[in-house]
């Protein structure tokens, strides 16, 4: 088992990556500071209320376009991040509304939950990055499940860093966001497939490599291959909120 210390930063990990590592340490992948508190300030309590509204699975494109036209800031960065190439839009969409055209309202949801989440979070970037590369990282596993949705997965892996996001208690937040079951169970409990999932992804994200090495090799090689690419998704990402 080959692990790299001291990894600074992108290019030090490409450089890694590319003599053959297959495990790193260091600051580019630091674990965020858990901030814990009860009170939930009015721009953080209407972020909260709009991420449990994105949860409906009823919810149709006109009502997401009001609720996201109701945050300014919101509607800027997720039209911004739907024009860059990190969404893969073939054409520059104008509006909420276009968008569902070439998303539709499953990943527009995502997106939106994503931005909303993010833009109102006081962390620094390098500590956003880190809880993108857990919820893409959870998306990728999924992909190759034949029983968990990559999107139910994407929301449980952001969802599970919601108290590092908005700088709350944990429990007040999950509370206050109406959340599928399994999604709660699985980030409170690590219940269920979705549970399983998490376990892998935070196993990796926190360097625990005697855990890691018990797991099957197919899931091991799974693993890798979704948390390096999570790391270049969440880079760009990364990147676009800078801006």
């Amino acid at each position: 088992m080959l692990v790299a210390e001291k990894v600074e930063n992108q290019a030090m990990f490409d450089l890694c990556l590319e003599l053959g590592f297959e495990y790193f340490q260091g600051y580019f992948l630091k674990k965020p500071e858990v901030i814990k508190g009860k009170r939930v300030d009015a721009n953080v309590q209407s972020a909260m209320n709009l991420v449990s509204a994105l949860q409906d699975e009823q919810i149709n494109i006109d009502t997401i376009a009001n609720l996201v036209s109701q945050h300014p800031k919101l509607s800027y960065q997720l039209l911004r991040i739907l024009n860059s190439p990190v969404a893969g839009i073939p054409r520059k969409v104008e509006s909420i509304r276009e968008a569902v055209v070439y998303l539709g309202l499953t990943q527009l949801r995502k997106w939106a939950l994503l931005i909303t989440a993010t833009s109102s979070s006081n962390k620094n970037i390098d500590q956003l990055k880190l809880l993108l590369v857990r919820a893409r990282c959870c998306q990728l596993l999924a992909d190759n499940s034949k029983n968990i949705s990559s999107d139910v997965a994407f929301t449980m892996g952001l969802m599970s860093g919601i108290d590092l996001l908005l700088g709350i208690d944990r429990q007040t937040a999950l509370k206050q966001i109406a959340l599928q079951e399994g999604i709660t169970k699985a980030i409170l409990l690590g219940e269920g497939p979705l549970g399983k999932l998490l376990y892998c992804t935070m196993c990796i994200e926190q360097e625990r490599w005697d855990a890691i090495e018990k797991m099957p090799s197919p899931i091991r090689k799974a693993l890798n291959h979704a948390f390096f690419d999570a790391l270049r998704w969440a880079n760009d990402i990364a990147q676009e909120l800078r801006q």
